[in-house]
């Protein structure tokens, strides 16, 4: 189990690596499924939007019982 202090995150290009896919894809999932969403850092001019690893693989994992 991974410490909670060393949570890693995943950039928008990370996800779109991973799952070879198009920012639109991203999008959609938030949207129409369970997708996690970003977390923001930063203020609001210039805030970074990044994936929680842990957020990520939980939903994998929710995707393969579900199907």
């Amino acid at each position: 189990m991974r410490d909670p202090a060393q949570a890693v995150y995943l950039t928008a290009a990370d996800l779109r690596e991973r799952y070879r896919c198009s920012r639109m894809w991203i999008t959609r999932r938030i949207k129409q499924s369970n997708f996690p969403r970003p977390v923001k850092f930063g203020g609001r001019v210039g805030s970074r939007r990044r994936w929680k690893l842990a957020d990520v693989e939980a939903w994998e994992a929710e995707q393969r019982r579900a199907s």
